[in-house]
């Protein structure tokens, strides 16, 4: 998995309200598909998230992002699925300031 900042990915400075929340969606490229991780939360506080972990069956570790913005968008490559349109294996566990976890599981992806 490669993160990097890609053309058109921009982190929002907006101030943010609202519940913790996380999302990873599948865009397809010319070359395959980019996946697009969101993370969004309050600038401080018990629901603040303060990093994300991206976890896949064939990494020995998990990629972790750090949240540092209240609206945070990270896109990256899963190299084993680029072009697939099974089950991604992608889990993505965001921790909150106050220990806890919101969790997600890409389990299917489109390419269309």
């Amino acid at each position: 998995m490669v993160a990097s900042s890609l053309p058109g990915v921009t982190a929002a400075a907006s101030i943010y309200a609202g519940a913790p929340h996380i999302s990873i969606t599948a865009q397809p490229t010319g070359a395959g598909l980019d996946y697009v991780l969101e993370a969004v939360s309050p600038t401080d506080g018990p629901t603040r998230i303060r990093k994300v972990q991206v976890f896949a069956p064939e990494l020995d570790r998990p990629e972790i992002f750090s949240v540092d913005l209240p609206g945070h968008r990270t896109r990256f490559r899963h190299a084993a699925h680029l072009a697939d349109t099974e089950d991604s294996g992608l889990t993505v566990v965001a921790t909150l300031n106050d220990g806890s976890h919101i969790t997600q599981r890409r389990k299917r992806i489109s390419a269309g």
